[in-house]
Order: C-alpha cells, then sequence, then structure tokens
C-alpha cells in the first residue's frame, strides 16, 4: 500500500515567512507614527511660541506715549508655559529706526525662543510704531 502525504495547513516555513512580513510592516507604521509625534510636538511648540510673540506686541500696543520715550531698550523674560510646561525664552528690543518730521519710527522686535533636542528654534515678529512726541506749545 502506498501512502499519501496531504498538505492540510500551514508549514512552519509559512509562519515564520508571515511573522517576518508583518513585523517589517509593522516597524514601518511605528516609524511614521514617531515622525507624526515628534513633527506635532514641534508644531505645538511653535504655536505656543507665536502666540507668546503675538500677545507681548499687544501689549506694546497698549503702553502710554511715555513708555517710547526711551529710545534704545531691550528685555529678556523666561516663561513657562505649554501643555508640558516648556521653558520658553522672551526678548523684546525696540529702538528708533528713523526720526521724521512726523514722529519718530519705532521697530518694535518679539523673539522667542526654546530648546529642542540640540537646536534652538525661534519665532520672531517685527512691527514698526510711530511715536509723535509731545512738543510744548507756546
Amino acid at each position: 500500500m502506498k501512502r499519501e502525504w496531504r498538505c492540510g495547513g500551514y508549514l512552519l516555513l509559512d509562519a515564520v515567512l508571515t511573522l517576518f512580513i508583518v513585523s517589517v510592516a509593522l516597524l514601518a507604521i511605528a516609524g511614521v507614527f514617531l515622525q507624526t509625534t515628534k513633527a506635532n510636538t514641534a508644531a505645538s511648540r511653535r504655536t505656543v511660541a507665536a502666540g507668546l510673540a503675538q500677545q507681548q506686541m499687544e501689549n506694546l500696543k497698549q503702553q502710554p506715549d511715555a513708555f517710547w520715550d526711551v529710545h534704545n531698550n531691550s528685555s529678556e523674560t523666561q516663561v513657562q508655559t505649554g501643555p508640558q510646561g516648556e521653558n520658553y525664552t522672551m526678548r523684546t528690543d525696540y529702538a528708533v529706526a528713523e526720526d521724521t518730521d512726523k514722529g519718530k519710527l519705532i521697530q518694535a522686535t518679539v523673539t522667542v525662543s526654546w530648546k529642542e533636542a540640540g537646536s534652538n528654534p525661534s519665532v520672531q515678529l517685527v512691527t514698526y510704531y510711530l511715536w509723535k512726541a509731545k512738543v510744548p506749545q507756546y
């Protein structure tokens, strides 16, 4: 009598090959997930920094005219904010850009920077303010 071998089911080689293909696909998906998470974090930090810079610009708009009497000035502030309590450095510079017959054109620059994986990214906003010096009337 002759025996017949039937191939009913998976061989060990088929199972190992399937596991290898699935693991390579999962590694690729994990790499994409990691890159997406890093990009999301960087975008979140940049958004917070832009918001801080915009808020400082709004504060500068609200200053009285006497504030702009100082021709050149700068200040630096440490701010801790964000979802994970990141530290940001906010630097505000303002100086007379041009002295015209209508007043002084003051350039205000707000730079917000933070530390991120060996780099030091920053967001910078620049605006101009026309300050009309009060001339005494005789």
